[in-house]
Order: structure tokens, then C-alpha cells, then sequence
């Protein structure tokens, strides 16, 4: 089985790390489509580079945070695509942080962005 492992994810943060290496032991092959979250151009790269696989591999696993590298995923391949939902970026920024209210409009536009690619992800994985 080959997985493409897509997103602006952190590969050294452990659950990262964890899911690939066992991936990785138990036979599967993994390849990384991956961009820096710093880069303003970040899903652009991340568009191009997963479309420059053409559907080269059987699945496209979505790592955390993977709101917008899954909408992508499921716009730029014909695979089946598993999010890695970690947690509600909506939650993180308004429970946990406390950065904005719950009806400013980019908590509205977070909220919408969780529930839109869960709903349309293919599997999720949840914590």
C-alpha cells in the first residue's frame, strides 16, 4: 500500500512521527507531500505538489492540522482521503486560547472549515 502523507503538519511532533514510523513498519509506503505552515504560499505548494504525483499512490492521509490540506486533497485526487482531526481548530482558537470570540468572523470561518472537511473526508481519525 503506498499513503501520501499531505499537509503543512510538523514531521518531528510525536504523533507525526509515531504514525509514520509504524506505517512505515508495517510495510507501508509513505510519501510526503508536505509544505511549511510559514509559507505564505503554502497550499499553492501543496497543490502542486500533490497533483505532480498523479494519483500515484492508494490513499491520502492528511495530517494535523488538515482542514484545508484535506479540502485540497479531495479537490486535487481521485484517492480516498483519511483526516487526521486531532482537534477543532474552531476549539483551539476560541475555547483554548481564547483568541477571539465564538461569533467573530474568523471563529465562524474556522467552525465552517472544521465541519466542511469533516464532513466531506472520506475516513477520520480522531484522538
Amino acid at each position: 500500500m503506498k499513503v501520501c502523507w499531505l499537509g503543512i503538519y510538523d514531521p518531528t511532533y510525536p504523533r507525526n512521527d509515531i504514525l509514520m514510523q509504524g506505517l512505515r513498519e508495517n510495510g507501508v509506503d509513505l510519501v510526503e507531500a508536505h509544505a511549511d505552515w510559514q509559507n505564505p504560499h503554502r497550499y499553492r505548494e501543496l497543490w502542486s505538489k500533490l497533483r505532480a504525483l498523479h494519483d500515484a499512490y492508494d490513499i491520502v492521509y492528511a495530517a494535523y492540522p488538515a482542514t484545508v490540506p484535506m479540502l485540497l486533497a479531495k479537490l486535487a485526487s481521485r484517492r480516498p482521503v483519511v483526516q487526521d482531526a486531532f482537534y477543532s481548530m474552531f476549539d483551539a482558537v476560541v475555547h483554548d486560547r481564547r483568541e477571539i470570540p465564538w461569533y467573530h468572523p474568523r471563529a465562524i470561518k474556522l467552525w465552517l472549515l472544521d465541519w466542511v472537511s469533516a464532513l466531506l473526508a472520506d475516513y477520520l481519525v480522531v484522538d
